[in-house]
């Protein structure tokens, strides 16, 4: 069975970029509103997958957005001697605000109203 010609100019071209734009900003903008708690917080908020690679298809594309936060990190002193595990929990201390406080914070930001963002 042949595909008709519309049907190949529609899978043809890219799908909704400016609704893809649209989104990005508006999570952008509620989570640098003078109200949210991961304002000032140090993250990076970027498109990723089909749309940042602009291979997306039309009817058939999600908006992959990623809000990575940048202050914490994992560690494993599994392998350390004791004077260089002593040495290392002198020098860092533990996190006052962990990923999982960060994921949260992000979930009820998002979980917001949009009217109720700024």
């Amino acid at each position: 069975m042949a595909i008709p010609s519309a049907q190949l100019e529609i899978w043809s071209n890219q799908g909704a970029t400016v609704t893809s734009q649209a989104t990005y900003a508006s999570i952008q903008a509620a989570l640098d509103a003078q109200s949210s708690t991961v304002r000032d917080k140090p993250k990076d908020v970027f498109l990723q997958g089909s749309y940042r690679n602009a291979t997306n298809i039309y009817g058939d594309s999600d908006v992959d957005i990623v809000v990575r936060y940048e202050n914490t990190w994992g560690r494993d002193l599994s392998l350390l001697p004791p004077p260089q595990v002593e040495l290392y929990n002198r020098a860092y201390s533990n996190a006052t605000y962990t990923w999982a406080q960060f994921r949260a914070d992000i979930l009820t930001r998002l979980r917001l109203r949009p009217t109720r963002c700024n």
